[in-house]
């Protein structure tokens, strides 16, 4: 299926698992801005259950889920309320907010015993066929998104024609969905809407306006060279890009994105329409960036080896994004918000080197994202 795959790099898409050191330097990162900015989420009920949601829709053996029940409890310690509640809104978000969805069923099994040990055993674990399209998922229903998602497309060989044509089916399925803030426009437009997910067999590109909502998605296209948007073909899109924007459909407007990135999405040319999806074009004479979807909060660039354990020397990034805010007067679509800097930093080593497959931390190597976080919550 779609998500899977391998945990390495060879075969399937490539799927690494988290290291320790990069899921608690989000998780501090997280709670930080959160008790800092909107310390009320964390407390917020609604229908008699906390509201806060929070998870990871790729979340393998459930390893950032466990840094959220650690952080969320410890964030509640350092909030002013009764004990009667403290301990409601604890059992409340381990039973109602914490969200896990993955497509590969021994890890969603993983990831429900993990945390069970830990005093969850009712979390809202599920397996999912696909997380990019599942209904089990609402749009505008997560306060906190975590995620290191499957990135990389898959090559297809000589003698493979039958299975990239059946790849490229499923994919523009997919794809359908990630359209619904494209109105298509020309004299294809009544085709297109006829015809569906199934238009790319005509072998004609429909044309688009794109119009940013709260809820929508766009990135089952790309704009061409004159600005007009097209759709995208399945083999030519990394699933990563995908998850960007699957990811911020889900949150709610306010929300926050941690995404471990290839580092291509981020300073490819190819891939600056992503970027200028997310944060929107710069007015050179305002200097703001206009039409995004988020503002970009932070970008910590991560050692080669952090996923060797894996097997691959992808170099990534973590990408902190956080979701625009939505008009007073026009919830569906998205206010216009100042940019801001951009904290950037680089980590050289986590603390460990990987030797005969185990993360060995008795080197004394530092750990490079202890320290960046620290700058992060100092404001330096």
């Amino acid at each position: 299926m779609f998500l899977r795959g391998n945990f390495e790099s060879k075969g399937g898409f490539a799927i690494y698992l988290t290291p320790d050191p990069v899921k608690e330097a989000v998780m501090e990162i997280a709670f930080h801005d959160i008790k800092k900015e909107t310390p009320e989420i964390l407390t917020a009920e609604k229908g008699g259950q906390l509201d806060f949601r929070a998870g990871d829709i790729a979340c393998g053996s459930g390893g950032f889920e466990v840094k959220l029940l650690a952080h969320f409890d410890r964030a509640l310690e350092d909030l002013p309320m009764p004990d009667e509640k403290r301990e409601r809104l604890k059992r409340s978000f381990r039973e109602h907010g914490l969200v896990g969805a993955d497509a590969a069923p021994m890890m969603v099994t993983l990831a429900r015993l993990n945390l069970a040990l830990r005093g969850a055993p009712r979390a809202q674990v599920f397996y999912t066929e696909n997380s990019l399209i599942t209904d089990r998922l609402k749009p505008c229903s997560f306060d906190l998104l975590t995620i290191n998602p499957p990135f990389g497309t898959p090559k297809f060989g000589k003698g493979q024609d039958d299975a990239k044509a059946r790849y490229e089916e499923e994919m523009e399925k997919i794809l359908f969905s990630f359209r619904t803030d494209l109105i298509p426009t020309g004299k294809h437009k009544d085709a297109y809407i006829r015809e569906g997910w199934a238009w790319y067999k005509v072998g004609i590109k429909p044309l688009f306006e794109y119009s940013p909502s709260v809820a929508g998605m766009a990135l089952g296209g790309k704009p061409d060279t004159k600005g007009r948007w097209i759709t995208v073909g399945g083999t030519s899109i990394d699933p990563a890009v995908l998850f960007i924007d699957r990811c911020l459909q889900l949150l709610k407007p306010g929300g926050r994105l941690f995404i471990i990135l290839p580092d291509g999405i981020l300073c490819n040319s190819g891939d600056r329409y992503v970027r200028e999806y997310i944060m929107g074009k710069k007015d050179e004479q305002t200097g703001q960036f206009l039409g995004g979807k988020a503002i970009v909060k932070a970008v910590i660039s991560l050692p080669s080896d952090t996923f060797k354990l894996s097997g691959t020397g992808a170099k990534t990034s973590v990408l902190y994004l956080q979701k625009r805010k939505a008009r007073k007067d026009e919830p569906t679509r998205f206010a216009e918000e100042p940019q801001g800097d951009v904290f950037m930093a680089v980590a050289d080593t986590l603390g460990y080197e990987v030797k005969n497959n185990v993360e060995d931390y008795s080197k004394g190597l530092p750990n490079d994202l202890a320290v960046i976080t620290g700058n992060y919550t100092r404001g330096k």
